[in-house]
């Protein structure tokens, strides 16, 4: 039988991540995987490795990414605002009825979802507050349309 002689070369640590510009306005959260998610609004941090001074991180915005999820979710909301269309269409010519014709939900979710699009953020210290500043807006026949132009003025 062979006896193994086990040392412990240093104690196990949790990682420590400071949040924020000083000690007085930032955090710490710890972390055993040196993984910490979410820790501001969509941002995750991995340590990669131990470190004895303080590091900095700046975070910036990507505004392409922000720009093309916006474009996105118009391009879905239009999909369903077509599809909404065909579905509760009617042709007094012909009578021909789509298969949701008559049913109010399909008018309830589009008015809700119109709802949401216009909705002002009272209570956001945020300069933006409506999509509609960010350049997004509901055009007359009840799909969104994009303005990046507009939307870069504003977050640019």
């Amino acid at each position: 039988m062979v006896r193994m002689k086990q040392e412990e070369y240093a104690a196990a640590r949790d990682a420590l991540l400071r949040v924020g510009s000083s000690v007085e306005n930032g955090f710490v959260v710890s972390s055993k995987t040196n993984s910490f998610d979410n820790v501001a609004a969509g941002i995750d941090v991995t340590v990669l490795q131990p470190g004895g001074s303080i590091v900095e991180a700046t975070v910036t915005r990507n505004q392409s990414k922000i720009e093309s999820t916006i474009q996105s979710f118009v391009d879905a909301y239009n999909a369903f605002i077509g599809q909404a269309k065909t579905l509760t269409k009617f042709d007094p010519e012909t009578q021909e009825r789509g298969i949701l014709q008559g049913n109010g939900l399909v008018l309830r979710v589009e008015g809700r979802l119109q709802s949401l699009i216009n909705r002002q953020i009272l209570t956001s210290e945020s300069p933006v507050r409506s999509l509609a500043q960010i350049g997004v807006r509901i055009t007359t026949d009840g799909k969104l349309e994009f303005d990046k132009a507009q939307f870069n003025t504003v977050l640019g």
